[in-house]
């Protein structure tokens, strides 16, 4: 099936860096290409739809390409090559509806000429003198303009006479094609989709609820009613949920049509607002101290930055700002109190009580340069991944993860449309170097969690429950059999012919495949400063065709890549292979497999001698708080609350005191009874 195109022809390709490329002068031709077609037979007909004769020509496809979840057209030009870049047009086609793809030509040559007519300067008496007009025609093949030619070519010789009568000399070139010198770009025509403006994540507070509206879990959308509701004082109910779909209607007892219906898009994994009745066409509920929507759960997640920054705020201090946030509605002590145990509850990477040990004056031996403060990634996206959804958490652990800063700062905008800017504003505040690759410094050796210390706590899973002295021993044995099995097994990675640890050598492997391709320009040979050129990748229009510098004598990139891991990057090990050098004497020491025998043998356990050998302790002395010792039995608060909850379960019975049916004594209303006193 044939699919149509646009191609723009007589013009000059710009290259813009947003946006993508764009064309200036020459026009458009709609063309229509059968799948199959090959690089050469498309250029065949672009020349023959044009009026040229030759077919050498650059062609560059407006690549589109989505980005998610602003569902936004990005553009890139792609050159194409070979037969592979028209199966990548036809492919584009197939996947966006409605898409007429866009080619841009440049740099055509070889075009049919018209020949150049030359006019002499004729006296007026010369009139009459048919023969001037043979010196006219010099260079003009008279048996061009005979037949049918010389119709075709009647207006050339219409403008031949009013140049003569004139009586300039002029020396004329037609254009190859009229559609050269037409101007068409003042009012371009380009029937891609276009590009689809931001659209909005969450919700701001202030207008209301739209179709097509994103949030980034079906938690911030639920939260985004409750507060909804609250702000404009009505009620909402939930109506259907499921892990797919959430439908609201309003609960008011006046008739009211609103309704707003919100499903998942597993495209790019929000919840997007699919249908919406609004605004609320019934009168607002009476205002009470108290609102439904007001719960813990949405307090807490209201109250988060504020109780983790400040635990001991006191509970009538948290009703007056929830008061605020809320439009006047004062919540009661327990759902507050409620609230802020739920946000205490929430055990984040960034503890209190470690950052103030960090800070202590005693703590001088985890500080630079005995140590350095960082942030495990994988907590870190869990804990935006448990409060703004999947989406947020897979952001902020890729932008974390980024090593170059431009590309950094790029990303960390990005989460501006998120949670109306909170995701961004908190990690904005951070100290970068905790919690970014890009601006780590290579502290960190390109590691992303606390899985060194996280592994070692599962081998002492089992010891977690034991008696203290048990738990020691269990701690004590499980270190002998892991370093002594961590040594042997070194040893033997080392006998294999290994220099280097397993996940150093798979990098340096993916980075010497990549490496293939990349161009070296020796910069300054005696500094060691090169300058390296990656190709284009052609599954990726982003990636790749970038410039990068290396200084070897510094052990330096601009992909940051060696100053992060400790490992010779793509461009570092291009340059070796250029310059004849060995790769591996780029390997940080902390790599190879002799340090790790290193690290698991120099450490000496001795045994631990039995109990009646152990020597006398003559140390101070532990002793339990006094006051926190109780007496023998169950606390009588505990007994009587016991008594009271059974009574509470007794089914309903005659009552002794009135003697009516449906309450016991412990409810009953009479004079003398329990409830009277």
């Amino acid at each position: 099936m044939p699919i149509s195109v646009l191609v723009y022809v007589g013009g000059q390709v710009l290259q813009q860096i947003n946006g993508g490329p764009s064309y200036s002068g020459g026009t458009t031709l709609h063309l229509t290409m059968e799948r199959g077609i090959t690089l050469d037979q498309l250029q065949v007909l672009i020349s023959n739809a044009a009026g040229m004769v030759s077919t050498h020509m650059t062609i560059t496809f407006r690549y589109p390409s989505v980005r998610f979840p602003n569902l936004a057209y990005e553009y890139v030009g792609i050159e194409l090559v070979d037969n592979s870049g028209v199966d990548l047009i036809i492919d584009v086609h197939g996947e966006v509806p409605g898409y007429v793809p866009v080619l841009f030509t440049e740099a055509i040559t070889g075009q049919r000429q018209q020949p150049y007519h030359i006019v002499e300067q004729q006296h007026p008496e010369d009139e009459s003198d048919t023969s001037s007009f043979e010196d006219v025609d010099v260079g003009l093949d008279t048996e061009e303009l005979e037949g049918d030619d010389f119709e075709q070519h009647g207006s050339e010789s219409e403008d031949f006479e009013a140049i003569l009568n004139e009586g300039n000399t002029v020396p004329m070139h037609q254009p190859p094609c009229p559609m050269y010198t037409q101007d068409t770009w003042s009012n371009i025509f380009d029937p891609s989709p276009p590009l689809r403006t931001q659209t909005q994540v969450g919700w701001d507070g202030r207008s209301d609820f739209f179709v097509g509206q994103l949030f980034s879990s079906k938690a911030e959308l639920q939260q985004a009613m409750k507060r909804y509701c609250m702000l404009r004082n009505h009620v909402a109910k939930t109506d259907r949920s499921s892990p797919k779909a959430l439908v609201y209607k309003c609960n008011n007892d006046t008739p009211c049509n609103w309704r707003l219906r919100a499903c998942h898009k597993e495209n790019h994994d929000m919840w997007q607002i699919t249908q919406y009745t609004g605004p609320h066409t019934c009168l607002g509920v009476n205002v009470s101290q108290d609102h439904n929507s007001l719960d813990a759960r949405y307090m807490a997640h209201e109250l988060n930055e504020i109780v983790a920054k400040a635990p001991g705020t006191k509970i009538k201090a948290l009703q007056e700002i929830v008061k605020k946030l809320t439009g006047g509605y004062m919540p009661t002590y327990k759902k507050t109190w409620a609230a802020k145990q739920i946000v205490i509850q929430n055990i984040h990477d960034r503890h209190p009580g470690l950052l103030a040990y960090l800070n202590d004056d005693d703590a001088y031996d985890w500080r630079p340069p005995h140590a350095v403060h960082r942030f495990c990634l994988r907590h870190l996206g869990a804990n935006y991944h448990r409060r703004f959804g999947k989406l947020v958490g897979n952001e902020v652990k890729i932008i974390a993860m980024e090593a170059q800063k431009h590309k950094f700062k790029a990303k960390l905008n990005r989460l501006q449309r998120f949670a109306n800017g909170l995701v961004y504003d908190e990690l904005k505040g951070l100290d970068r170097k905790n919690w970014t690759f890009a601006y780590d410094g290579g502290r960190r050796y390109g590691t992303e969690t606390t899985n060194v210390s996280e592994s070692f706590n599962g081998v002492l899973k089992e010891a977690r429950h034991l008696p203290i002295m048990a738990t020691v021993m269990t701690t004590f044995y499980k270190c002998v059999e892991y370093f002594d099995d961590r040594l042997v097994k070194s040893m033997q990675f080392k006998a294999n012919g290994n220099d280097f640890s397993l996940f150093a050598k798979k990098k340096y492997d993916r980075w010497n495949d990549n490496a293939v391709g990349h161009n070296v320009i020796v910069i300054n040979r005696a500094a060691g400063l090169y300058e390296v050129h990656t190709p284009m990748n052609p599954t990726s229009p982003y990636k790749g065709n970038h410039k990068h510098t290396v200084e070897l004598s510094m052990h330096r990139c601009t992909c940051n890549k060696i100053q992060l891991w400790k490992l010779p990057c793509s461009h570092v090990i291009a340059v070796c292979k250029k310059m004849r050098l060995d790769p591996r004497q780029y390997f940080n020491k902390y790599w190879s497999i002799d340090t790790t025998i290193f690290m698991y043998g120099s450490l000496t356990f001795k045994p631990l001698p039995d109990v009646p050998y152990w020597p006398p302790y003559n140390g101070p002395r532990v002793l339990p708080d006094t006051e926190r010792l109780r007496g023998r039995g169950r606390p009588r608060v505990n007994r009587l609350r016991t008594e009271m909850d059974w009574l509470e379960s007794q089914p309903p019975q005659t009552c002794s005191l009135c003697g009516e049916r449906g309450h016991n004594r412990r409810r009953c209303g009479r004079v003398g009874g329990p409830s009277s006193s």
